[in-house]
């Protein structure tokens, strides 16, 4: 009788070996949890800073007074889904000040990472660690306050509707699909100028047109019918929007909103698209200058250790062991000196980079300005957009393989449309580009070189590409391995000491404004928390809470600080508000406003300065605020270094 054994992968075995593996499962586990923890609670770490006049205020502004009465309707409009939420976070819990907006904004970016991290370790197979550096550059590098959810929650829709178009095409879902077409629909609600991101529909068709070249099927139809579920996801969001909005505010409303919008423009020159593209060009040069000089250090040495490798081969082609070596001493190659020198090449090049040229500079250590990021961000988005585009035509590459690196350059280009901060836009939403790119950088560094060996043993004369293959990349690996460690500690540095407060950093925020509930835990700099507290005293003392205000110069902040209510706009000094909206909304008040002016306008209304700010006199706005202040009798009450109140003779001769 035959006895039965049991093979050797029994459910003990298997047991034994999972036993055995356990505890370092259990601590890749572990870390991968802190990394993911870390990752969820850096983007709250300055959430505690701030005190700017400008965009923070502005923008919190129009998410506590949302509506027409103190909000422009352009604005609102253009914003919408930006706005409708940032109102509802203003309901929630400690939704009163400005730490907890800022608490609640910043998990925005904590979403963002969870998401991207998800998607770029379980479906594209990027190593965590490679992921969680991309991702943790990618905070660092989010200059702009989380204030402004219209960029933010832009950024969220376009990583949600690139990672399910990915999946909706290599998975053949259509669910995703239309879910893909729904965010980008959703995107022109976050903010209207997102309308040029309709053209992922590109990517659809770039992908099978690799598919058909690549010898997998893909039909004509098979690309219409996908292309035809994105438009039902992206046609039925804009429908369905619309139709809301006609219900809440009347059926013109968003038209007419819109239609200002449009013509802000004529104002507001560096929003065209021409004036944009060209920034964006400028900037890319600039970089460029750079590039190509950092390139210089990396060509060198490929140049020497190329040759040196070859001489290796030619002169002394026989091996020791794995090492081909000179007689006068064992273990001694060109090759190996050449690897020393390429090292020492890309020390000279941060070196270089660090010391700067006379006339100018590439990075400091001032790590509270842009100085310190700037120029080093703008130079690793030409080696991202090089490695993509190398990805993207590189003739291994499957259809899938371009189809990502055309969804990332996709990101990379669009982003700064629509705005007017250029490579800055970019460099704020790097959440998706910087893990993927950061992927195939890895996969380059991996690479190994050939030896010349094996390409010259046959006797058939090399081919071009194999000759090639022979180039000595180490030097540049080396070049790029340096500069990414600059770039880390200068992203690193920026990134958690920056805040943004009047479009630079500040400096010592040490010190808070007491007594006031919406500046509650807020720190700032010494003499914007006592020329806050001066005023917030002044407005106490005087009954001013609750009045509405005008808040005119880079000042729109103060509304939200002293308790004030926008008589119409927030911000009516903007460019982009122009003086037709200006004019009509001034002869539309029914009372007369508190106006709170910039202290530079002050000083020189005033007669304390003698050179008129700049921008003062710009479409005619304030000579019309000058004349109705100056029919009404308005007159200074307060002053201090950074700002003035105004009040008209009626309401002071009150008093």
């Amino acid at each position: 009788m035959a006895e039965h054994k049991k093979s050797g992968t029994t459910k003990s075995g298997r047991r034994d070996r999972i036993r055995r593996a356990w505890p370092e499962l259990q601590w890749t586990g572990v870390v991968e949890s802190a990394a993911l923890i870390f990752l969820m609670l850096y983007p709250l770490r300055n959430i505690h800073v701030g005190g700017d006049l400008m965009d923070t205020g502005y923008n919190y502004l129009n998410y506590l007074y949302m509506g027409t009465e103190h909000v422009d309707s352009m604005w609102m409009f253009s914003t919408f889904l930006a706005n409708l939420i940032g109102h509802f976070l203003t309901l929630l819990p400690f939704g009163e000040t400005v730490v907890g907006l800022n608490f609640y904004t910043a998990i925005c970016i904590s979403l963002m990472e969870m998401i991207a991290y998800w998607f770029c370790t379980a479906k594209l197979k990027i190593p965590p660690v490679i992921t969680f550096a991309g991702l943790f550059f990618s905070i660092n590098l989010c200059w702009c306050p989380t204030a402004l959810l219209y960029n933010y929650l832009t950024y969220l829709c376009m990583l949600l509707a690139c990672i399910f178009l990915y999946q909706g095409i290599a998975s053949n879902r259509r669910t995703f699909l239309t879910l893909a077409g729904m965010f980008i629909g959703l995107n022109v609600f976050v903010r209207f100028s997102n309308l040029p991101e309709l053209s992922i529909l590109l990517v659809i068709w770039a992908y099978g047109i690799a598919a058909h070249f690549e010898g997998v099927k893909e039909s004509l139809l098979k690309t219409l019918t996908r292309t035809l579920w994105f438009m039902v996801g992206y046609t039925g969001t804009i429908v369905l929007m619309l139709l809301l909005l006609g219900i809440a505010f009347g059926p013109t409303a968003y038209f007419t909103g819109i239609s200002q919008l449009l013509g802000m423009t004529e104002s507001a020159s560096d929003y065209k698209a021409i004036s944009m593209i060209a920034t964006l060009i400028r900037e890319y040069m600039d970089a460029g200058y750079w590039f190509v000089r950092i390139f210089f250090f990396a060509a060198v040495g490929v140049v020497l250790s190329t040759l040196a490798d070859f001489l290796d081969y030619r002169l002394l082609p026989r091996p020791v062991g794995k090492l081909k070596v000179w007689p006068f001493r064992k273990g001694f190659t060109l090759g190996a000196l050449s690897k020393l020198l390429a090292i020492g090449l890309a020390c000279g090049a941060i070196i270089w980079l660090f010391a700067g040229e006379p006339e100018r500079h590439f990075t400091s250590a001032l790590y509270y300005s842009y100085d310190s990021m700037s120029l080093p961000a703008r130079v690793l988005l030409v080696i991202l957009l090089l490695t993509l585009v190398i990805r993207l035509v590189w003739p291994s590459s499957s259809a899938l393989d371009r189809m990502l690196s055309l969804l990332v350059l996709y990101v990379l280009t669009i982003t700064p449309i629509g705005s007017n901060n250029g490579l800055y836009a970019a460099m704020n939403n790097l959440f998706l580009v910087l893990p993927v790119a950061f992927g195939e950088l890895w996969k380059f560094l991996k690479m190994e070189e050939r030896d010349y060996r094996e390409i010259f043993t046959d006797r058939a004369k090399p081919s071009v590409l194999q000759r090639l293959s022979l180039v000595r990349l180490f030097p540049v690996k080396a070049v790029l391995v340096a500069f990414l460690l600059l770039c880390a500690v200068q992203f690193t540095g920026f990134g958690y000491t920056f805040v943004f407060t009047e479009a630079t950093g500040v400096q010592h925020p040490d010190y808070s404004v007491d007594g006031v509930e919406v500046l509650r835990g807020l720190r700032m700099s010494e003499s914007r928390a006592e020329n806050l507290s001066e005023l917030i005293n002044f407005v106490n003392e005087n009954n001013l809470k609750g009045r509405e205000t005008i808040c005119y110069g880079q000042i729109p902040s103060l509304a939200l600080y002293a308790g004030m209510p926008p008589a119409f706009n927030p911000w009516p000094s903007l460019r982009s508000y122009s003086y037709q909206r200006f004019s009509m909304a001034m002869s539309d008040l029914s009372e007369y406003p508190v106006i709170l002016l910039d202290g530079k306008y002050a000083d020189y209304l005033e007669g304390r300065a003698v050179y008129e700010p700049e921008n003062m006199s710009q479409e005619g706005k304030w000579a019309l605020l000058c004349e109705f202040m100056k029919q009404l009798g308005y007159g200074e009450t307060f002053h201090c270094k950074e700002f003035a109140v105004y009040e008209a003779g009626a309401y002071r001769a009150g008093k």
